[in-house]
């Protein structure tokens, strides 16, 4: 089934959020019904109501220093890389439109995503279950409030 890419763009502009399908052994909830890490579009109730406590911005919270913030989602992308190739999993090509909810410690407690047209294929049970992995190892860097980031990522990161 093909996904109107168009569409959940629209979404991510408008409601900031993603989902997606996974399989029970993929799934780690921050609540009983919304798994950590999800594809856009999915568990919409779920998503809007944690969402809700997810306020400030990763900018905002960086005092509007774009530097600090860039430097900060940086690290996280070149750590998400470097995980990938320390447990063999082949990241180089996908692309994703991707939004993270962080705590002020650091945790990431939500990852929503959704693949762009152009990403190179990869089975999406498999990238999920990497990114499960990756955020239940993997810390923010702390701030002073919760706060959501809502960009893309592309790897390989240069």
């Amino acid at each position: 089934m093909k996904k109107n890419y168009a569409f959940l763009f629209a979404i991510v502009l408008f409601l900031s959020s993603m989902s997606i399908n996974v399989s029970a052994t993929n799934t780690v909830t921050i609540s009983d019904s919304l798994p950590k890490v999800f594809q856009m579009g999915d568990f919409e109730r779920e998503y809007e109501k944690t969402k809700e406590s997810y306020t400030s911005t990763l900018l905002s919270t960086c005092n509007g220093n774009t530097d600090v913030a860039f430097e900060k989602w940086m690290r996280l992308m070149l750590t998400m890389e470097a995980y990938a190739k320390d447990i063999n999993y082949d990241i180089n090509g996908v692309k994703m439109w991707i939004e993270i909810g962080c705590e002020p410690d650091g945790n990431i407690k939500y990852l929503s995503y959704a693949l762009k047209p152009n990403s190179r294929f990869v089975e999406e049970n498999e990238l999920t279950g990497f990114l499960t992995s990756f955020v239940s190892k993997h810390k923010f860097s702390a701030t002073s409030q919760r706060f959501f980031i809502n960009t893309h990522a592309s790897f390989p990161i240069y």
